[in-house]
């Protein structure tokens, strides 16, 4: 998988950009109290390489450290590849109304099938 150039942090891979974005969202969002999901997202570590950026810690490392692959917290941060943007709805006039999906509406996979 592979993120268009612009959507991609500059510097960083797409494990670091994927957490970068889960990071920000946490800010805001709310997950289940799901204490696999939670060591997952808390039991990786990370540093810093010569230019800087931040490197997150890889699998290997995680294994030699005696953590189990954080499977799940990776699926959640693939739910982040690729930005959703917001659905206008152009039945309201000036200006047009932006609908947030998940704010008051659920989200329908088959909507435009």
């Amino acid at each position: 998988m592979d993120l268009p150039r612009t959507e991609r942090v500059q510097g960083r891979g797409l494990k670091t950009t994927l957490t970068g974005r889960v990071k920000g969202w946490l800010e805001q969002g709310a997950l289940p109290d799901d204490p696999e999901l939670a060591q997952d997202l808390t039991g990786v570590e990370y540093g810093y390489d010569a230019k800087n950026a931040i490197q997150i810690e890889r699998k290997e490392d995680m294994k030699r450290r005696g953590l189990l692959s954080p499977d799940i917290g990776d699926a959640l941060a693939l739910t982040f590849a690729w930005p959703l943007q917001p659905e206008v709805d152009y039945r309201w006039h000036d200006p047009p109304r932006v609908r947030i999906l998940d704010k008051d509406h659920d989200y329908d996979p088959f909507h435009d099938i």
